[in-house]
């Protein structure tokens, strides 16, 4: 979705909905926009945010950090608080969520790089980025696996 529906000018799957199962139907559908609205912006708009926001929030980690603080809530005796301290704390890193959107971003970046050019410097940082957080989780939040 992130890389077929920009390319052809949508941006949600009810635009696609939409045009397909109009009720209307002697209009016909005129592909206005294909191949990079906006000369590419989308995908270094996203590149961007998945730069700064999601590695970001992959160093902060607070949906592990919630749950963490929900269960530490949750304890009902004093005995339990060192258990989900010991067990709750510390996950295993998830390889192949992280390898599959690595891929992803891999493919828009290579596919996109010679329509628009603007995009490279922003996937090699975004892969420079991705790089130091990952070594950092790995060697301090993340347990062995």
């Amino acid at each position: 979705m992130v890389v077929l529906l920009p390319t052809f000018g949508f941006t949600t799957i009810g635009q696609v909905a939409q045009i397909f199962f109009q009720t209307n139907s002697t209009e016909s559908f005129h592909w206005d926009c294909i191949f990079l609205p906006d000369s590419g912006a989308f995908f270094v708009n996203y590149l961007i945010t998945a730069a700064m926001v999601g590695c970001g929030m992959e160093l902060i980690r607070l949906p592990e950090l919630l749950w963490y603080a929900i269960q530490i809530c949750w304890s009902r005796s004093k005995a339990e608080t060192p258990y989900i301290r010991n067990t709750l704390a510390v996950y295993e890193f998830r390889f192949g969520e992280q390898y599959a959107r690595m891929m992803m971003l891999f493919c828009m970046d290579i596919l996109y790089s010679v329509i628009c050019p603007l995009i490279t410097p922003f996937g090699l940082l975004y892969f420079v980025i991705k790089h130091y957080v990952d070594r950092h989780n790995l060697l301090y939040a993340y347990k062995p696996s």
